[in-house]
């Protein structure tokens, strides 16, 4: 039973459970006070809330991620950047902010200041893309190290370069001259009228040289021959005589 002795100055005097109780309910408070970011624990301890760190006294809040040369964290995974920056969230990073608005194959590189994309150059006021082996008189360069020919080219990888389209194809020994229009290498004459296909012209001596070559195989056959023929007619069947057939018949 509780008791409770009233005193004359209207005071109320609590046993020892109560004041335990009443201490329990009663908010904890350190000295000094903890960070905004903190709650007190027993022992006058300070403990930071979840997503921030003490650093020297104070709880500042923990990103995940780097915010920048140009953001700090100022809340548990958020940046904050700073004047003439915006926060850019496909990079994680605070990007330049230029007005106006920076152009085609430009990129904010400092607050209000464009500049180049990588493989593009800067010419009478506009970033043209850079092809460093030139496209050639055919062709003209519309991305970085890409040339697109005009009509009627195409592009060769060996030469680097936009070289005549011939449709269809040039045949062996020619090559494409002009757009559809194939022409012999050096030496050679058409097959047609087209030059699609070219050989290789039979002159004079080209012909000698073959029938000289026709004759030589002729005759060492033919000796050949003669030579295994005259020796077989020519054979000594009796060689311990004197006798000699050269028709190989006995009488």
């Amino acid at each position: 039973m509780r008791e409770l002795l009233v005193l004359t100055f209207g005071l109320i005097v609590c046993s020892g459970a109560e004041i335990r109780a009443l201490n329990a309910s009663w908010p904890v408070i350190c000295q000094p006070s903890c960070d905004n970011h903190a709650t007190c624990l027993p022992n006058n301890i300070c403990q930071c809330f979840p997503g921030y760190m003490e650093q020297q006294g104070v709880c500042t809040p923990i990103c995940s991620y780097d915010c920048g040369p140009h953001g700090n964290c100022i809340a548990p995974d958020r940046c904050g950047c700073d004047a003439s920056y915006a926060w850019d969230a496909q990079i994680k990073r605070c990007k330049a902010h230029c007005s106006p608005a920076c152009k085609v194959n430009e990129f904010c590189s400092e607050p209000d200041v464009c500049s180049c994309k990588p493989g593009y150059v800067h010419e009478q006021e506009v970033c043209r893309p850079q092809c460093s082996r030139g496209c050639g008189t055919h062709g003209r360069c519309v991305a970085p190290e890409t040339c697109a020919c005009f009509t009627g080219y195409e592009w060769n990888s060996k030469l680097f370069t936009c070289v005549p389209k011939c449709t269809p194809r040039c045949g062996s020994h020619s090559f494409c001259h002009k757009t559809n229009e194939c022409k012999c290498l050096r030496g050679y004459k058409p097959d047609d009228g087209k030059s699609l296909s070219c050989s290789l012209p039979l002159v004079w001596w080209i012909y000698l040289i073959i029938a000289l070559i026709t004759i030589v195989i002729v005759c060492s056959v033919a000796g050949i021959i003669y030579y295994f023929v005259a020796r077989g007619r020519n054979v000594n069947y009796y060689p311990n005589s004197n006798f000699y057939d050269t028709n190989r018949i006995v009488q």
